[in-house]
Parts: structure tokens; C-alpha cells; sequence
């Protein structure tokens, strides 16, 4: 079944904090660490076998062995909401939230149909403006941006009108808001050399006062390089609901309203896991990584009673979806699409995001229309397709343009 819906120089300022104003509230003696390593005592861990096919093999499967369903949604492309790339999603309450952290340099909203609702802050340096929305956060009562580079977090309401800012005297590219007092904070190798207690740690939990009381997930400093997605931090508006995959340890964490970290899900790589590909100045690694050899989770989602992941090597991305409870699998490769009828048009890669039982995906309208230009003429890509999916994909070639925002991707799954 499927359904269509058509509506259609990175700059590093210098900080405001002086070396000791930078670190005046942090006490070290007060750090909580919390190794974040596997306890069968404490918590139940699910092991995720991860599938054994040919990595190599270029077939494995199209869309339709794990989506039913399709519903696209065009973002309006207007002069006042034009997105260059969407580093980020959410969605609350029938609302899309965007951040475009590289290009547009916004945080954007959108209605269900696509059409443009509001824009949050400004770029700049004066009150509620930020030089980059590094991060951002939605919550049930605001829109909240990180700008990294002024060590500021910006409250917005949906409305867009402004409650606080203030700015944190440490550095890190991530935060969320896990209640009105209880804050995470997340940085990889960065530059506090004067805190070594926390360089070990990828994640800081603090309070709005600046206190931070505990560290976790330990990784040591320089040691391991890592992928510094988004993608791997699942976060919900509802307590205990938000997830961070690791790829140290191939975990992912359940994170709860104090800043802790559960064990949930431990993957199971059978073979082409080259775990010396996370340590910087490793000789082996590009080589590898060029063989196929490395594989590794670079975003994943929850449903019920099954997790959706992509796998990726140097070359290519494979979607995996997984029964937590019959431990079945199916996937695909997600450049064999020709063959599907859904969509031949649509390369799902990375979720990123979820809305009830839809698993979100982006797609970049400029991807779809030299697609669709490439293949309107050749009957092989069509080939033994339904005429309504022939219909369904000239429909969305025609509708964007080079220019166009990305086009969002609904896709409800196949329950096994």
C-alpha cells in the first residue's frame, strides 16, 4: 500500500569564558562516575544477533521486505524556510522540528502537510541568537537550540517566543533537558584539559546551576575515534525513553530522568566487525573499511517490539529490522531499489526520526529528480511495476525541482 502527500563556512568564534570563569563551578571531587560497562546483576541485557549475510552481495532485499506503506510529505521550499541539509528532527504533537546546523544555519518547523509554520532565533551573537544550532532539543513546553560555539542554550515556546538563554562553562556539541533541573551533556575529545575527570567520559550530567554531579560511559581520552552522529542519541519527550547506542562497546544505553545509563541492547557482530577501526592512528582501518570489512550501527530506531538499524561500510548502507522477541531479521540494500513496488525512486538510508508507528526518513529532492531524470524514459525501471506505483513516482519527479527542501518519508513496517 502506499500513499502520497505533496506539499511541497562554519565560523568558530572565540568563547566567552576565560580558562578559570570556564571551570569556576565544576568540582571535581563531587564527580559520580558511572563506567557504563555490562552488569548481569543489575540490568537485563537483550543480545541482538546481528545477521550474517553477504556483505559483499549486491542484492539483499528492497523496501518492501520490511515497509507496507509509504506517505511522503514535501517540505514548502519558500524564502523564508529553505533548508540546505536537516542535520535533525523531531516531531511533537502533529509538528515537524528541523535543524539545519551547516547551511541554513535555522531551526524550522513544519505541519504534517509540510507547510511552513515558524523559524526560531536568529543568527548572531546578541541575546537569543546563536552563531550555529549546534544542537536541539523539543520538549513538551519548548524548543530548546545549543549553540556550541557560544557555550549557549536557548529556550524558545512552540510559539517561538523567547523564556531564557543562559551559557554553560564547559564545551560540548550535545545536550538535552531530561527534566526542569537534570541536564545531559555530551562531548567527545574535547578541548576541557583542564577537568581530566571528565575527558574519559562521552557524557556529563548536570543541573541548571552548571553543577555537574556525574560523568559516563567511559572512553579513553584520544584513544578511540567514533562517529559523532545525532542519530545515535534517540531522544523522547517521555521520561525513560530516550536511548544512546555506543559504538565502543556496540550497546545501546536506556537513559533515565537522572542522567543514568541502563544497558538495554548488546549487538552481536558475527564477522566483518573490525572493532580496530575505532582507534585513531590505526593503519588498518581506511583499509578495511575499503574492503567492506567494518561494519557498525549509525542510527537506530524503536517500535513496539522491534528495533530498526543501518549497518554501513566504506561503500554502502544496509537497513536492518529486528524482532527483539522471535530474533528474526530483514533487511535490504538500500541502492537496489529498482525492483521495488513501493517506490523506485525513494533511497531510505538512516531514520531520522519516529512518529507513532511511522519510521521517518530524509531524501534529498535533488537525489529524486536526477533519479527521475536519469530513468523516465527507460521501461526497465518500471518493468513488471503496478501501474499506481508507475503513477506514484512520476507524480513525485514531476512535483520537485532541483531546489526543492528535502522530501520526508513515512514508512510503516511490515509486523513479522
Amino acid at each position: 500500500m502506499f500513499a502520497l502527500t505533496l506539499s511541497c563556512v562554519r565560523s568558530h568564534n572565540s568563547r566567552s569564558f576565560s580558562v578559570d570563569e570556564r571551570f569556576k563551578n565544576i568540582k571535581e571531587d563531587s564527580l559520580v562516575h558511572i563506567t557504563g560497562k555490562l552488569d548481569s546483576a543489575t540490568s537485563d541485557v537483550i543480545n541482538i544477533e546481528v545477521p550474517q549475510f553477504d556483505y559483499k552481495s549486491k542484492v539483499l532485499g528492497v523496501i518492501d521486505d520490511i515497509f507496507d506503506t509509504l506517505k511522503v510529505v514535501c517540505l514548502e521550499t519558500a524564502e523564508n524556510c529553505i533548508i540546505g541539509n536537516i542535520t535533525q528532527m523531531e516531531i511533537l504533537r502533529d509538528t515537524i522540528y528541523i535543524r539545519d546546523q551547516y547551511m541554513a544555519k535555522g531551526v524550522f518547523a513544519f505541519d504534517m502537510q509540510g507547510k511552513f509554520l515558524n523559524r526560531f532565533g536568529a543568527i548572531g551573537q546578541g541575546p537569543y541568537e546563536f552563531v550555529e544550532p549546534t544542537d536541539m532539543h523539543v520538549t513538551d513546553d519548548a524548543v530548546i537550540v545549543f549553540d556550541q560555539w557560544q557555550n549557549k542554550i536557548i529556550k524558545y515556546r512552540h510559539s517561538g517566543e523567547r523564556i531564557s538563554e543562559r551559557r554553560i562553562p564547559f564545551l560540548c556539541f550535545m545536550m538535552m533537558e531530561l527534566s526542569e533541573n537534570s541536564y545531559l551533556y555530551r562531548g567527545i575529545n574535547s578541548d576541557n584539559i583542564h577537568m581530566p575527570s571528565i575527558l574519559n567520559y562521552q557524557f556529563w550530567h548536570g543541573d541548571s546551576t552548571n553543577n555537574i554531579d556525574k560523568v559516563g560511559l567511559y572512553r579513553e581520552y584520544n584513544k578511540y575515534g567514533t562517529y559523532l552522529s545525532w542519530q545515535h542519541l534517540v531522544r523522547s519527550v517521555k521520561p525513560n525513553e530516550s536511548y544512546f547506542y555506543s559504538d565502543i562497546n556496540d550497546t545501546i544505553y536506556q537513559i533515565n530522568t537522572d542522567g543514568g545509563f541502563i544497558p538495554k541492547y548488546k549487538f552481536d557482530f558475527k564477522s566483518n566487525h573490525n572493532l580496530e577501526h575505532r582507534l585513531f592512528d590505526n593503519p588498518r582501518a581506511n583499509k578495511a573499511s575499503n574492503q567492506g570489512d567494518y561494519i557498525s550501527l549509525t542510527s537506530f530506531q524503536f517500535f513496539d517490539n522491534y528495533v530498526l538499524y543501518s549497518l554501513r561500510t566504506a561503500t554502502r548502507s544496509t537497513m536492518v529490522l529486528q524482532n527483539l522477541i522471535t530474533k528474526e531479521a530483514r533487511y535490504y540494500n538500500s541502492s537496489y531499489i529498482y525492483k521495488s513496488n513501493l517506490s523506485r525512486l525513494l533511497f531510505l538510508t538512516d531514520p531520522i526520526a519516529r512518529n507513532d508507528d511511522w519510521f521517518v526518513f530524509n531524501v534529498r529532492a535533488s537525489k529524486i529528480k536526477d533519479t527521475y531524470e536519469q530513468v523516465k524514459t527507460e521501461s526497465k525501471w518500471w518493468e513488471d511495476a503496478p501501474l499506481s506505483i508507475i503513477e506514484f513516482d512520476k507524480n513525485l519527479g514531476e512535483k520537485v525541482s532541483e531546489d526543492s527542501n528535502d522530501v520526508l518519508v513515512f514508512a510503516k513496517i511490515k509486523e513479522f
